[in-house]
């Protein structure tokens, strides 16, 4: 009968320390922070950004021809919350190197920059969702070691949005633009987050869509300037317009009505 008596308790300790151990591991695991509230922690890093302007290299890794390691190099500007600007400064072999095979390529969707400048959380949940991407979605993933939210669905070709859990910094943002061949996959990977005037800013990005792979890295950067270059919005628009052809076109067209107007004011005064 003892021998019976010690056999059960020591069953029993033995289900009571099982049952303790998973009651403390499970909280800590089963608590997800809702996806509004990701989103509002994620914002906070770069609420000090107003505006930005920076100096990139252009790396082509990878597209359908597979011609890989061309470079060249961009000025972009960035105002909050959605605005930018761009210039192509020239090729690997310094300003105005107008033969750089890059020059012919298309220019990336930029609307991705949206998520790493001063913005509010209902701005970014209204463009998550026009890119594709279900706020009300949310779980715990894991991205080259670290542990990650992960906003959106969980297919490998849903969009997605994944953010450091422990620095709530976006480190992978799937989504999908418009084309004139259709809705098209776009894949961010955020790198290298570095401190800019208090606020964090990724300095290498890389950028996916169908064939084309490329990576941005940020040569220089200045925040919070005065920014006097017309400016377009940051749209989920693409429209495959080559790298500075369409500037100069525009440009051209904006020289020869100047030198009309001039003709006119000479020819009446």
């Amino acid at each position: 009968m003892g021998d019976r008596g010690v056999s059960f308790w020591t069953a029993f300790v033995r289900v009571l320390c099982f049952c303790s151990m998973a009651a403390l591991s499970v909280p800590a695991q089963a608590y997800i922070l809702p996806g509004e509230q990701v989103v509002a922690l994620m914002t906070e890093n770069f609420s000090a950004l107003k505006s930005l302007v920076i100096i990139q290299s252009r790396e082509m890794l990878r597209d359908k021809d597979q011609v890989q390691g061309r470079v060249c190099k961009e000025r972009i500007w960035l105002q909050s919350p959605d605005l930018f600007a761009w210039e192509w400064i020239g090729g690997p072999g310094g300003e105005g190197e107008q033969d750089n095979p890059v020059v012919r390529e298309v220019v990336p969707n930029r609307a991705f920059r949206q998520l790493v400048m001063a913005n509010t959380e209902e701005a970014i949940l209204n463009l998550l969702s026009a890119m594709g991407i279900n706020p009300e979605s949310v779980g715990y993933t894991r991205l080259e070691g670290l542990v990650a939210y992960r906003i959106g669905e969980m297919g490998p070709q849903d969009p997605v949005l994944v953010i450091d859990k422990a620095r709530f910094l976006p480190l992978l943002l799937r989504y999908r633009v418009i084309s004139p061949a259709g809705p098209l996959m776009v894949a961010v990977r955020f790198h290298d987050y570095r401190d800019i005037d208090g606020a964090w800013y990724p300095s290498e990005v890389t950028y996916v869509c169908g064939d084309r792979e490329e990576r941005f890295s940020v040569l220089d950067m200045e925040a919070n300037v005065p920014i006097h270059q017309p400016l377009s919005k940051m749209t989920l628009k693409w429209d495959y317009r080559p790298l500075g052809h369409g500037d100069a076109d525009e440009e051209a067209e904006s020289r020869r009505l100047r030198e009309v107007i001039q003709i006119l004011r000479d020819k009446y005064r």
